[in-house]
């Protein structure tokens, strides 16, 4: 009997739990609402376990598994979630009835995840308020030197690769990110590190803590497909396996606490995100009405925050408007007349109203934001049963919502040939054969991306210093590409676009 009860239990317990996972497969069935056939095991997640797509892919190409419906029920994995397709939905869920979905579903479990992003909770007034006191336009304004010598910075290397004989292929992509990182780096902790030259800061023995910066975000930043999904659907259980580096974030509290000591005791004032941070908890420590300051800890964290998820998004979306420029001749040389003229009329030198000013650049950055925004998902968790008034179906308390933001940017329903780089659709007489409500690349709501004027103005201002001087070839066709990457995002192809690229001076060009 037992050797018998040893043969045969792994076949019910595989028996069981297949049943099981048949059963939760039915879940959408018996709650009424109109589904995506899930695959067992997989759920819909098919894709990115067989490592077919990435899993943002994933997930908005589900969005065209139903066009009639405003929402579907999907699996991820073995859990039911909710994917929104209708946009007055979307933004009854992220704007009027954010109450409802104020819930990431996740918990800290890293002591360090004191940020507006990480938080399980979305319901941060003291950190929103905080926030906002930083990004605003006044103090872009302040930033704008510190991100328009980083731009010098970059074209001087761009010159190296003009300055050869003949044409050279350059990794702009290497390139470009590197620039992105020494931003970044002087933006958010004051640091001069030039990681363009050899015997740069980082590449120094006694740096190696800045390296372990560098690396924690390499890590977090590439992960396998599975982890991704993983950590997006079970936070709380792979939280405890995803902690941060407890020397990273020593190094972080450390050299927030030495820069902002040594500034107030020689005097020095410098225009960088460090520096506002130290203004505003001055200011705060002056009120009477017991306003509470960020601590050094929650500094260094909103730093680290704006580093890392900075690092990404500028990267990424740096490369798809070089691409779209680069590939968009048309609006490249409106682009290049528009600047020439804002040098003219501005003698010459770049500026911060210049820079505001050059409205047709703006129109370009905003349809690549459209096309590649850098919030490809929106995610939220109920709260509490929300009733859906359309139809009168019922989001239950714990249930994972996602926003497919890249294919609500790229259905033709809310803009008009949606495939094609148009800036001009932003054009105010325009904006009739758009719905300008479907553009939402930062996110809507109290909860979009605080930084996201800032991250539009370091991208204007690179793109400006090196169009001022260069003209960019890229050697690889959309089709080479398209090739190698077909499973991958549109931003990696944009990226592999960028690794061959030939750097010729404007003059040279305009001399031939």
């Amino acid at each position: 009997m037992t050797f018998l009860m040893l043969i045969t239990s792994p076949f019910i317990i595989g028996f069981i739990t297949l049943a099981f996972i048949k059963f939760i497969y039915t879940y959408w069935d018996r709650q009424g609402f109109v589904s995506v056939q899930p695959k067992l095991i997989y759920g819909n997640l098919r894709p990115t376990v067989k490592y077919q797509q990435t899993f943002s892919n994933n997930i908005n190409n589900l969005y065209w598994e139903s066009i009639t419906t405003p929402y579907i029920g999907i699996f991820l994995l073995c859990r039911p979630a909710i994917l929104i397709r209708d946009l007055n939905l979307a933004r009854r869920i992220l704007i009027h009835d954010h109450e409802y979905f104020d819930h990431r579903g996740g918990k800290n479990y890293d002591p360090f995840s004191a940020n507006l992003f990480s938080s399980k909770t979305l319901n941060a007034p003291h950190l929103n308020e905080k926030l906002s006191q930083i990004f605003n336009s006044r103090n872009n304004q302040t930033l704008f030197e510190t991100i328009l010598n980083e731009g010098h910075r970059l074209t001087i290397e761009l010159e190296k690769y003009a300055n050869e004989p003949g044409p050279v292929t350059v990794n702009l992509q290497k390139v470009l990110q590197t620039h992105i990182l020494n931003t970044l780096s002087s933006l958010c902790f004051g640091l001069n590190v030039n990681l363009f030259e050899a015997n740069s800061i980082i590449h120094k023995q006694d740096n190696n803590q800045f390296k372990l910066i560098n690396n924690e975000i390499s890590k977090n930043g590439g992960t396998s497909r599975i982890q991704q999904a993983l950590k997006f659907l079970y936070p709380n259980t792979m939280g405890k396996f995803t902690k941060g580096s407890t020397d990273v974030e020593s190094y972080l509290v450390d050299t927030v606490h030495n820069v902002f000591r040594s500034r107030k005791e020689n005097n020095i004032v410098r225009g960088d995100l460090i520096q506002l941070f130290i203004n505003q908890q001055e200011n705060d420590n002056k009120k009477e009405d017991n306003s509470t300051p960020l601590t050094i800890q929650e500094i260094a964290a909103q730093l680290f925050n704006f580093y890392s998820n900075g690092t990404q998004i500028l990267s990424h979306t740096i490369a798809s408007f070089v691409h779209e420029l680069t590939h968009n001749q048309d609006e490249l040389d409106k682009v290049l007349n528009e600047l020439d003229l804002a040098l003219k009329k501005n003698h010459d030198e770049i500026t911060y109203e210049m820079i505001q000013e050059m409205s047709y650049l703006d129109l370009c950055l905003k349809e690549t934001l459209r096309k590649v925004p850098p919030i490809s998902l929106i995610s939220r968790e109920c709260t509490k049963n929300y009733v859906i008034e359309s139809t009168g179906q019922t989001i239950k308390t714990g249930m994972k919502i996602i926003i497919p933001v890249t294919s609500i940017q790229n259905d033709p329903k809310y803009f008009k040939s949606p495939e094609k780089f148009m800036p001009e659709r932003f054009l105010f007489e325009n904006t009739k054969f758009m719905t300008a409500d479907a553009y939402m690349p930062f996110g809507i709501g109290i909860h979009s991306c605080p930084g996201n004027e800032l991250t539009k103005l370091i991208l204007k201002t690179t793109m400006v210093a090196v169009l001022r001087q260069f003209v960019l070839e890229p050697i690889e066709t959309n089709s080479e590409i398209t090739t190698k990457c077909s499973k991958t995002t549109e931003t990696d192809k944009h990226h592999e676009l960028l690794k061959k690229v030939i750097v010729k001076r404007r003059t040279e060009l305009n001399n031939n």
